[in-house]
């Protein structure tokens, strides 16, 4: 174009507006029409952002210097929503002062509330309208449209233009222009512009949506760059993951992200990180279903997109007041999961629009879930490798303590040894001492306190070789309650001197069970002991053996006072006993002989009992164990069978 020919357009273009309260004079605009289109073209392509292109292209079909249409409106696609919807940044034309900007607001709030569905509205015009290519003139009383919005136009027009506006990947929208009622319509010249300036509104919303994506990954990509460096200086897996949750956040722009660990062994899911970018107190009330939803997607070994929750019948969130978005990923290591990132509730810029997630939201969360999969997976492993480390410095002090008590042990043991051969001398000579002394020598009550203390030593050394050399059983079938009996029959003398009263209650259905009668015998009188130590004169024990299941009972009850807890848990600890005169190893003998007949020994108090001890022995294990001996005996008869 040469310059003299710009001048003149420019000449042209100067001419004065068409006043507010004549009719437009569209055929002078038409006869200009290539100039406005072009002009328009430029606006839109100047735009940048969309509601600023979508301001410039209205602008250009009402305004006096335009096409200077009565109306302009436009209804966008959101494929979000999958609904064709009113967009509020339409232009008028003037008509004074104070009118338009309250028609202005009265339209754009009518036109906001307008949802026309694509699938099911396919037989609507403005839908017809959206995949159609080139502009169609209908009569107004045919596009349906909310009463609320005829009523805020000023002057309805009695024939609508619908232009497609489309772009690169398909349609984005149609503009809704009034028409006179005319039979003219559109002008080829001016049909032709329109469809032009449509074209580079498709063209221009690409490049703008296309620039909103690539800053908006961007910002996903710098945050995500920032939050690496920094997880490699960070030391906490909590702050870790805290600081994961908050780059979600950015990369997405969620207003929540959560982040679960999950453990495999266990099955359980627990909240490790939570970061609120927008607060919500409808998304704290509801936040269980989100754990459920966690759940959900380690069941399924895959990522979670939601556009709407409310859909989402087993997640019971109907009532909520507004879309809900959610992208829900597996924190996943070496092919294992070790937790679930979920980003709930997408707040975009003005500029995008977009309230839902996308494949794009998704990847990043994949992407971080990947960074933190391996951040848990190093922090599990380096706790299972400081609680190794620590296990074993534990073993290793273990196995020096216990050389340590083996060496001990075993010079205590010929210690024992030793001590055993004078101290039967000793016994032995004051007890001849003793019986030599005549009665009323003071000399003779020495001997026997000698006689009586070395007795008592030896009964400490014959328990001590018992604990420090356990021996195998001896066992053979054996009634307890006889063994208990006798037991019984050698203390009678001494409960009824000291006043205590004696309870027996012997159970009818106790089978055999396969005892070494002696050691079985000591143990019941080891009890016994204890028992009778902590009783007065009318004091009362009360012993009585039972079945229960596959095992039988033999409790030992006394009444008195009562063992605080701590005594009663070290009660079976060698060299543990309540009592100023006792060495505390009967007890502990006790308990390695029920051990060896695989039984068990406890104590406890209850009630007006200052001290149960319950002694419990199996029936399986005795069965099984007469079997073998029963097996073994009939081999032995049919080898003796094939001597003779």
């Amino acid at each position: 174009m040469t310059p003299r020919r710009r001048q003149q357009q420019s000449q042209e273009n100067a001419r004065p507006a068409v006043p507010v309260g004549e009719k437009h004079n569209r055929e002078a605009i038409i006869r200009d029409s290539e100039f406005s289109a072009h002009a328009a073209v430029l606006a839109v392509h100047a735009a940048r952002e969309s509601d600023e292109a979508c301001r410039a292209a209205l602008a250009a079909f009402t305004a006096p210097e335009g096409w200077a249409h009565p109306v302009a409106l436009l209804f966008v696609c959101n494929d979000d929503e999958d609904v064709l919807q009113g967009y509020a940044g339409m232009e008028m034309p003037s008509e004074g002062e104070t009118a338009p900007p309250r028609l202005r607001r009265a339209l754009n709030q009518a036109l906001r509330a307008v949802r026309i569905p694509l699938d099911l509205g396919a037989e609507h015009p403005l839908v017809k309208a959206v995949h159609a290519r080139q502009v169609r003139l209908v009569p107004s009383e045919e596009v349906v449209l909310p009463a609320d919005l005829m009523r805020a136009l000023p002057d309805p027009p009695g024939q609508l233009a619908l232009v497609p506006a489309r772009g690169l990947d398909g349609p984005l929208g149609v503009f809704v222009l009034g028409l006179p009622a005319d039979p003219a319509g559109l002008h080829e010249d001016e049909r032709s512009s329109v469809e032009l300036l449509a074209k580079h509104f498709g063209l221009a919303m690409d490049r703008l949506r296309m620039a909103d994506t690539q800053a908006g990954r961007a910002v996903a990509h710098a945050a995500i760059q920032g939050c690496v460096k920094t997880m490699l200086a960070a030391t906490s897996l909590p702050d870790i993951l805290l600081l994961v949750a908050r780059t979600a956040a950015q990369a997405t722009a969620a207003s929540r992200v959560m982040v679960w660990t999950y453990t495999e062994r266990s099955h359980e899911l627990s909240l490790a990180a939570q970061y609120v970018g927008h607060p919500s107190d409808a998304l704290d009330a509801v936040l269980p279903r989100f754990h459920y939803l966690a759940q959900l997607c380690v069941k399924q070994g895959g990522a979670l997109l939601y556009p709407d929750l409310r859909e989402e019948s087993e997640v019971h969130l109907e009532s909520l007041p507004q879309r809900l978005s959610a992208s829900i990923v597996p924190i996943t290591a070496f092919g294992e999961i070790v937790g679930v990132m979920a980003a709930v509730d997408r707040q975009p810029a003005p500029a995008e629009g977009r309230n839902v997630f996308k494949q794009e939201d998704e990847d990043a969360l994949g992407f971080l879930a990947g960074v933190c999969a391996v951040t848990i997976k190093n922090a599990r492993l380096t706790d299972r490798l400081r609680s190794g480390e620590t296990r074993l410095r534990e073993a290793q002090r273990l196995l020096v303590d216990t050389e340590r008590m083996a060496s001990l042990g075993e010079l205590s043991s010929r210690l024992m040894q030793e001590l055993r051969s004078p101290l039967s001398a000793i016994a032995g000579f004051a007890r001849r001492l003793e019986k030599g002394l005549p009665e009323g020598d003071p000399s003779r009550e020495d001997a026997a306190i000698v006689a009586r203390e070395a007795h008592r030593l030896e009964e400490l050394l014959t328990q001590h070789s018992e604990l420090a050399r356990p021996t195998m059983p001896k066992l053979s079938p054996q009634a307890l309650n006889q063994i208990i009996h006798e037991a019984v029959v050698l203390l009678r003398d001494e409960l009824t001197g000291h006043g205590i009263f004696l309870e027996e209650a012997y159970g009818d259905q106790i089978p055999d069970l396969l005892l070494d009668a002696d050691r079985i015998r000591q143990v019941v009188l080891s009890t016994l002991r204890n028992a009778m130590d902590s009783l007065r004169d009318g004091d009362t024990i009360r012993i009585e053996t039972l079945r229960e299941g596959d095992r039988v009972l033999l409790e030992i009850a006394r009444t008195g006072e009562q063992l605080p807890g701590e005594i009663l848990e070290r009660l079976f600890a060698p060299f543990s006993t309540p009592r100023p005169s006792g060495v505390g190893l009967a007890l502990a003998v006790a308990q390695q002989i029920v051990k060896e007949h695989g039984g068990e020994i406890s104590v406890r108090t209850e009630d007006e009992w200052g001290a149960i001890f319950t002694i419990s022995f199996p029936i399986r294990a005795n069965q099984e164990r007469r079997k073998i001996r029963d097996r073994r005996s009939g081999r032995d008869r049919r080898r003796g069978r094939k001597k003779r």
